[in-house]
């Protein structure tokens, strides 16, 4: 586990004891800038709030705000409670310091500004030990999805202009948070109204994740094993890397993925390098990951398989780099199979295009769980019509939207 960081700016910090305080509470507000705010937005909030840690205790979480142009309806805005992906695990990674930054080149905050402009209010937390002291644990279900969860609560506490009527979002980790908190929303929160979630490119099937890794999924090795390391104590990060391993353990440690950041310019010069200690026996990078992997219990980072009591919105990217194409597929069969109501769908895109290339389905099932008149197309001459500049010209094309009976075990749908 990772050293301790302080808080990221004063308004972060909370020394007063939270025992037994109601979650959502709102601690402090503060209005952002008009340079702060989001395509969409018309005004927008930092906030501090009571949720609860990793340890099981309530602690102080910071998030985001955001609500759209116009007059809200009689109930308040709908609102999407938003999950980003990894940033980073330090107090200075949190997308509330910096609403604007880009993640690998990339709006951390993807397609969240069309809803904004469909009239949605967005709440989004940073999650435990980002912006305040971290560190951050990374991929820990239930921490993120309590943080998830409380984020809506404060947002309504804050103003009258959020509607009890809201659903879960986000996207890699945040996608993998998003499924935790779908398994959980109604029973912790049940004088709110969940509709249900999108989850965009969870990674599920951790068994098939860290053996199929490709070179550039490899920046993410030392916080899996950040990761794993909160469910299995013994886990020690430092003691599997090579010295190009710790390098870029210690640029997680105290840089972002966000830019500026050191953790891309880190990795770069080391892409198809090994990253672990190759031990006696081992003669590549894979055979170092098999050993290791082997002997790491990597349950507690899986997916929920039950409690969705209310529909779920699943996809992926055929050709992601860093989720193995088919794992989502068969997370959609398999709970399909266990009587869930699941929507699946699989895309010609690679990790960070998905978002964009799928708002065509996303939007439109988020206006169909909280009751809005169905949406227009959104395909434009074949185009997806919010792609960041970066991104424009990619085809949406999906693979496949079907119903998840007809994905293959073997992913042969994609």
């Amino acid at each position: 586990m990772s050293k301790p960081f302080d808080p990221a700016a004063p308004f972060y910090a909370w020394s007063e004891d939270l025992s037994g305080m109601a979650r959502g509470t709102l601690l402090r507000s503060e209005p952002l800038a008009e340079s702060e705010l989001i395509r969409g937005a018309a005004r927008g909030w930092r906030v501090l709030y009571v949720s609860i840690g990793c340890a099981g205790t309530e602690i102080a979480v910071s998030g985001l705000v955001f609500l759209p142009n116009g007059e809200p309806p009689q109930e308040g805005w709908a609102v999407v409670s938003y999950a980003v992906g990894t940033t980073g695990i330090t107090s200075i990674a949190a997308p509330s310091l910096d609403p604007l930054a880009t993640v690998l080149g990339y709006p951390a905050w993807t397609t969240i500004p069309s809803f904004l402009q469909a009239k949605y209010a967005v709440v989004l937390s940073d999650q435990e030990g980002r912006g305040t002291a971290g560190p951050h644990p990374y991929l820990h279900g239930p921490t993120l999805a309590a943080n998830q969860i409380d984020a809506v609560r404060a947002g309504r506490e804050l103003t009258s202009e959020l509607s009890a009527i809201w659903v879960a979002m986000g996207a890699s980790e945040g996608g993998q948070s998003t499924l935790f908190t779908a398994a959980i929303a109604t029973a912790t929160a049940p004088e709110l109204d969940y509709r249900g979630a999108v989850a965009e490119c969870p990674p599920t099937e951790w068994s098939t994740l860290v053996a199929d890794m490709t070179d550039m999924a490899r920046i993410l090795l030392p916080l899996v094993l950040h990761a794993a390391s909160y469910h299995d104590p013994s886990v020690e990060v430092e003691a599997h890397l090579n010295s190009d391993g710790l390098a870029l353990w210690n640029a997680w440690c105290t840089s972002r993925l966000a830019e500026p950041g050191a953790v891309l310019d880190t990795f770069m010069p080391m892409l198809g390098k090994p990253l672990f200690r190759l031990a006696p026996g081992d003669s590549t990078h894979a055979e170092a990951a098999a050993r290791i992997f082997a002997n790491i219990d990597m349950s507690g980072l899986e997916a929920p398989r039950g409690g969705f009591d209310r529909p779920i919105l699943l996809t992926e990217g055929a050709v992601d780099e860093y989720c193995v194409p088919g794992t989502v597929g068969r997370l959609a069969e398999e709970l399909s199979a266990a009587g869930c109501e699941v929507e699946y769908h699989c895309y010609e895109a690679n990790h960070m295009d998905l978002p964009y290339l799928s708002l065509a389905d996303t939007l439109p099932f988020v206006r169909r769980v909280t009751g809005r008149a169905p949406l227009r197309s959104l395909r434009q001459g074949g185009k997806a019509a919010d792609l960041p500049a970066e991104a424009r010209g990619a085809p949406v094309s999906p693979v496949t939207s079907v119903s998840v009976a007809s994905v293959s075990k073997a992913g042969s749908a994609i």
